[in-house]
């Protein structure tokens, strides 16, 4: 009886099929958008509105000190998720130079 490889086999490339015709490239990636929170980019005549989901998901954090859209500078704002949200500081001192 042969065995299947392990899913680390097939989930390296988005063009590797597991032997039961799954890309596990694209689960991981629907895993990802189903766990993450939800933003939102409005543009009104007066202005943009941006807005960011907040939720609680373990009882220790501090919702206060997690910050979802950042003031680039008077002209720009931005939204950061994922590994995005650990560079903000770095990227406005950066724009803040070219600006």
């Amino acid at each position: 009886m042969a065995m299947a490889a392990p899913p680390s086999a097939y989930d390296r490339a988005i063009t590797i099929f597991s032997p039961d015709g799954e890309l596990y490239q694209v689960r991981y990636a629907f895993e990802a958008v189903r766990k993450g929170w939800t933003s939102l980019g409005i543009v009104v005549e007066s202005g943009v509105v941006l807005a960011a989901e907040k939720r609680k998901m373990m009882p220790l954090l501090d919702l206060d000190g997690i910050e979802k859209i950042y003031k680039v500078d008077d002209h720009i704002g931005g939204h950061l998720c994922g590994h995005g949200k650990r560079w903000p500081r770095p990227n406005r001192l950066r724009e803040a130079h070219h600006g």
